[in-house]
């Protein structure tokens, strides 16, 4: 079976695979390779590593372990993107069994979450217009930084929505409900610039962009924790 990675035990189940795995996750394997942070490199091994995982502990086909995931497939057919890793390390100096067995061990270690339930019950999530709004009314500063309705008011909820439901299904922003249908060609709807300032990726970051990022992990736990049903 192509692309598929054999490891010696394991004892994490498929439902525990987010589809977009924690970076220190990954570093297991990209360290040693070379890779880190957002380089395209990494960004591959990454999208590639889950689906592994999901194959090794199923047996299914790696594109069937995509599918699984919630990964769209015009990215399992862009074969540069999503590929075995096998193929995508040929001839690196890496023993890629023992770093995916020392994965997989990790993964096992880890608290049991059901992301394959999050991803059913998130699925068509968004962040209304009026619960944006009131993030902004309750905006500790009397400068009004954006006006509801406006363009830019837009970009940010999107933004925002975007990664809240990033943190609930364990899945890449760029899959949110409120950027399907996904754009052939970068996001159309918000751009990369939005998402690193809410990310908080800049030094000089602005009171209201500072103010959204710090609420975020807060504020995705406090959905997860009105919903029902197992975490």
């Amino acid at each position: 079976m192509p692309g598929f990675l054999q490891i010696r035990q394991r004892s994490y189940s498929p439902q525990a695979i987010p589809q977009q795995l924690p970076e220190e996750w990954t570093q297991i394997i990209t360290a040693p390779l070379g890779h880190s942070g957002r380089s395209p490199g990494n960004v591959a091994i990454r999208r590639g590593l889950a689906a592994h995982l999901v194959q090794a502990a199923t047996g299914m086909p790696l594109k069937e372990a995509g599918a699984y995931l919630g990964i769209p497939p015009a990215w399992m057919d862009a074969w540069g993107r999503f590929r075995p890793l096998e193929e995508r390390l040929h001839g690196a100096r890496v023993d890629l069994p023992t770093l995916f067995q020392r994965l997989a061990d990790h993964v096992a270690e880890q608290p049991p979450l059901d992301y394959h339930a999050r991803r059913k019950r998130f699925a068509n999530w968004t962040l209304s217009d009026s619960a944006m709004q009131k993030l902004v009314d309750n905006y500790p500063s009397r400068r009004r930084f954006i006006v509801g309705g406006s363009h830019k008011a837009s970009r940010i909820r999107t933004g925002f929505s975007a990664l809240i439901w990033s943190r609930l299904t364990g899945s890449e922003w760029r899959l949110s409900p409120d950027l399907q249908p996904l754009p052939r060609e970068g996001v159309d709807v918000v751009d990369a610039a939005v998402i690193s300032l809410l990310k908080g990726r800049h030094a000089d970051l602005q009171p209201f962009y500072k103010y959204l990022h710090d609420l975020l992990p807060d504020y995705a736990n406090t959905i997860l924790g009105q919903t029902s049903g197992p975490p």
